[in-house]
């Protein structure tokens, strides 16, 4: 399940069922992702089960390379394995310059990280953290990480997906700035 921190936005229903479902699908595209080598040696004796899973795979990396929020993969360690396009846009590294680095990296405080990580792993939901770009600028994001287990029921990694709410936190801002210069106004 996922569980929304306290947050000044309010997330409904249809927000919940969508991220759940984008959760989900992007812990299949990663569980096909890493056993793809394996389903392609065994071709004589699955051929029209690598066809479908080959053909979901597909389908879930279309998914996945669409997403307009950064999606990181991160094995047990948090080491990063894979990301999205719109992850290397944001953050304006390529996955080579990613690939088994901490997902640290991206934290523009690393108390942040080690703090925001204890709360993922109590359950608590969605964050807001600020990040880091390669080019050192810093920005605010919202994140919510999630297990991906295995088969087995062992955990083999997560996944974080984060947002830029740079926009929204400025507006945010001009609001508060405005009620105070009316509560100003008003005093005089």
């Amino acid at each position: 399940n996922i569980i929304l921190a306290e947050s000044d936005r309010d997330y409904n229903n249809s927000d919940m069922g969508a991220v759940k479902r984008i959760a989900e699908y992007l812990n299949i595209l990663f569980l096909c992702h890493i056993s793809k080598k394996n389903i392609i040696e065994s071709e004589s004796m699955h051929k029209k089960a690598e066809e479908l899973l080959l053909k979901n795979l597909a389908r879930l990396e279309a998914i996945f390379n669409s997403i307009a929020d950064c999606a990181v993969f991160t094995d047990i360690d948090r080491n990063i394995s894979l990301i999205n396009p719109a992850a290397a846009k944001i953050f304006g590294y390529t996955f080579e310059e990613l690939k088994g680095k901490s997902v640290k990296l991206i934290f523009a405080d690393k108390n942040d990280f080690f703090t925001e990580i204890k709360k993922s792993d109590k359950g608590r939901g969605i964050c807001e953290i600020r990040l880091k770009r390669k080019n050192g600028e810093i920005f605010w994001s919202e994140f919510l990480e999630t297990k991906i287990g295995g088969g087995d029921g062992n955990i083999t990694g997560f996944i974080g997906i984060y947002r830029d709410i740079t926009e929204y936190k400025k507006n945010q801002e001009g609001l508060i700035k405005l009620l105070q210069e009316k509560e100003t106004l008003i005093k005089e």
